[in-house]
């Protein structure tokens, strides 16, 4: 999980790759074949929302993910009809949290995991990371 999020995190979509074939993470694998140049689909009930022309109210709700959610109502505001400036703001918050909380737990894994159960490792890296590293999506990081 930690070689993953390395490997997002420093654009090695070679390693991503590779890491997402041998622990059997198709998302991970499409990731980096997408940013590799392939045209792929991507198999995640969240990330399948962005290829989508027309999306209904029902296909977010097969979404778990509050954070990726928050991202998508940015991407999609003008579509939408909404201030697009508010649900950038909305998203950022969110995703200053969630950096905040994955500094803290790469903190704690340096220690060895001392104050955090390892299940807290299990979402790593993050369906949002792997959606802000898609390269339609580049110009939405924070």
């Amino acid at each position: 999980l930690w070689a993953a999020q390395s490997s997002l995190e420093q654009h090695d979509w070679n390693h991503l790759q590779e890491i997402g074939k041998k622990s059997k993470q198709k998302l991970w694998v499409q990731i980096a074949e997408r940013n590799l140049g392939k045209k792929n689909t991507l198999s995640d009930p969240c990330l399948s929302l962005l290829g989508k022309k027309d999306f209904v109210p029902a296909d977010m709700k097969k979404c778990p993910d509050e954070l990726f959610l928050s991202l998508f109502n940015w991407v999609q505001a003008d579509v939408k009809g909404e201030n697009k400036e508010n649900a950038r703001r909305r998203f950022v918050r969110g995703w200053e949290n969630f950096q905040q909380d994955l500094r803290i737990l790469k903190a704690n894994a340096g220690l060895g995991l001392l104050w955090l159960p390892a299940s807290a490792e299990e979402n790593l890296p993050s369906r949002t990371s792997l959606a802000l590293a898609l390269p339609e999506l580049k110009k939405f990081t924070p």
